[in-house]
C-alpha cells in the first residue's frame, strides 16, 4: 500500500474543480473585506511617518492688510485639528487658538494658498475677530490628529513664519 504525500487534491471532474476554486476565492475575498479595517489600522500604526503633516507659513502685505501664504505638506492621509499661535519678536505667545473641527488632509493638496488675516482665524471660535499686532510678530501652526483609520495619534511641533514687521512700507 502506498501513501500519497502530494499536497495536491485528487483530481475530480471539471465541475468539482471549478466549484472548489469558486468557493475558495469567494471565501478569501470575504475574509479580506472583513479584515480590511484591521489591516489598514496596522499599516498606519507601523508605517505612518512620525509627523505626517507640516505647514510652511509666510506673512506678507496685502494692500493695507496682512496676508498669509499657507503651504501644507502631507505625507499620509490624516484628520487633524490645527492650533495657531501669534508670537512676538521675543517668541512670547500672544494668542493661541484651536480649530473647532477636525479637517481632512491628503497628499497632493494644492501647493500654496493665500489667506486674508481674518479668514485665517475665522474657524477658531466665536470670539471677536483677531487683529494683527502692530509690532513685529510671527504666526505658528501645529497639528493634533489621527490617521484616516484611527490607527495612530500624532502631535506635530510648531512650524512658524519668519518675523514680520507690519510697519514696513508696502512695496
Amino acid at each position: 500500500m502506498s501513501v500519497n504525500w502530494s499536497p495536491r487534491r485528487p483530481k475530480g471532474s471539471a465541475r468539482q474543480n471549478q466549484n472548489h476554486t469558486l468557493i475558495m476565492g469567494v471565501g478569501l475575498f470575504v475574509l479580506l473585506l472583513l479584515l480590511q479595517p484591521t489591516i489598514e489600522r496596522w499599516h498606519e500604526r507601523f508605517f505612518m511617518p512620525e509627523h505626517p503633516i507640516a505647514a510652511d507659513l509666510r506673512l506678507f502685505h496685502q494692500r493695507d492688510r496682512v496676508g498669509i501664504e499657507y503651504t501644507v505638506k502631507v505625507d499620509w492621509p490624516v484628520r487633524a485639528f490645527w492650533v495657531g499661535q501669534i508670537r512676538d519678536a521675543a517668541d512670547n505667545v500672544i494668542l493661541t487658538r484651536r480649530a473647532l473641527k477636525m479637517w481632512s488632509y491628503s497628499p497632493g493638496l494644492p501647493k500654496a494658498k493665500e489667506w486674508r488675516w481674518r479668514a485665517w482665524w475665522e474657524d477658531f471660535s466665536t470670539n471677536p475677530t483677531v487683529l494683527a499686532p502692530k509690532e513685529p510678530f510671527r504666526i505658528c501652526v501645529r497639528y493634533d490628529g489621527v490617521g484616516r483609520r484611527g490607527g495612530t495619534d500624532f502631535d506635530t511641533p510648531y512650524r512658524c513664519s519668519e518675523l514680520f514687521d507690519p510697519t514696513e512700507a508696502v512695496q
